[in-house]
């Protein structure tokens, strides 16, 4: 599962790390100045009961009965990526880069669904710019937002210090979603959104996190039965995105450091760190998040998943 392990670095590396850290987060608050996050607060936490869904692409999000997607749509709901084609109404939407007219006409199809229209969260990137984004722009609220990359060398304890001594503080004491911090993935992205939102309850669906196929390849689909005709082809390998968040060498021989577990592992127990409540809805048991939040994340305090 996790890494939860730390390299022993002089404590000048752990300074120098943390301080390309520290100039990223105050080099990119600055550029983004004065700009309104507005459209992202109306998302905000109401009551402590109040539940934040991060909803991916794995093939367990196929499991889901309709009283589950109903259950997604009462709370607030953030889908990543072509997770917006689930016959699911979705508050927000992760969105990166959109290869081709086919997967922008997914997009535009799906955004609006149940009375819901998603507003979408992009990852500001110039790679990312292209003429789907322009024509998606023209028809739905776009929020950009730039990343700050973690410096962390590949070392859980750098990443761990990083967290304590700057993404936790702006998390949770000072929010700016015109921004966010990237080196685990767009899962934990997402994740941290919710937390900055004041969203205590945190549920993950289709977060398979292992091989499982993607859900649009697999039968019959959340609520609608349909299938999803991907005619790019962009979509249609191995779920690499969620094997390399989970730590897997995927991309290359060397395993993710640090990987999504490590993130909930911090998380989970960081002193500093408001109590947090993590499930998964995976009727089926299929995804390894649910497998990993059983046997090693559970509530601080209580000792129990919600």
């Amino acid at each position: 599962m996790g890494s939860q392990s730390r390299i022993i670095t002089r404590p000048f590396t752990r300074v120098l790390h943390g301080a390309i850290t520290r100039l990223r987060y105050w080099g990119t608050k600055v550029s983004v100045r004065g700009r309104s996050d507005a459209d992202i607060r109306q998302f905000s936490c109401r009551t402590p009961t109040d539940i934040f869904y991060i909803v991916g692409t794995g093939g367990s999000l196929c499991d889901l009965s309709n009283a589950d997607c109903e259950l997604i749509e009462s709370g607030t709901s953030i889908c990543i990526n072509l997770a917006i084609t689930a016959d699911i109404a979705f508050d927000l939407a992760s969105l990166e880069y959109i290869p081709d007219p086919h997967i922008l006409d997914a997009y535009k199809s799906n955004a609006q669904k149940h009375g819901k229209t998603a507003v979408f969260w992009f990852q500001k990137r110039s790679k990312y710019e292209n003429a789907q984004l322009d024509a998606l722009r023209q028809q739905f609220t776009i929020h950009d937002y730039k990343r700050v990359s973690v410096s962390a060398n590949r070392d859980l304890g750098i990443y761990e210090r990083a967290y304590r001594k700057i993404v936790r503080p702006a998390t949770f004491q000072k929010p700016d979603f015109n921004m966010s911090f990237a080196n685990v993935g767009s899962i934990a992205r997402t994740t941290l959104l919710g937390l900055g939102l004041g969203y205590r309850r945190i549920c993950y669906a289709g977060v398979d996190l292992n091989s499982n196929p993607y859900f649009w390849t697999s039968s019959p689909q959340p609520r609608c039965g349909k299938t999803f005709e991907d005619k790019s082809g962009y979509y249609n390998y191995a779920p690499r995105a969620g094997l390399r968040q989970a730590g897997e060498s995927v991309l290359d021989s060397i395993p993710k450091v640090p990987n999504f577990y490590d993130f909930l592992h911090i998380l989970n127990s960081d002193a500093g760190t408001p109590e947090i409540e993590f499930s998964t809805l995976d009727p089926n048991g299929r995804s390894s998040l649910t497998k990993f939040l059983n046997s090693e994340i559970t509530s601080k305090k209580t000792g129990s998943m919600v």
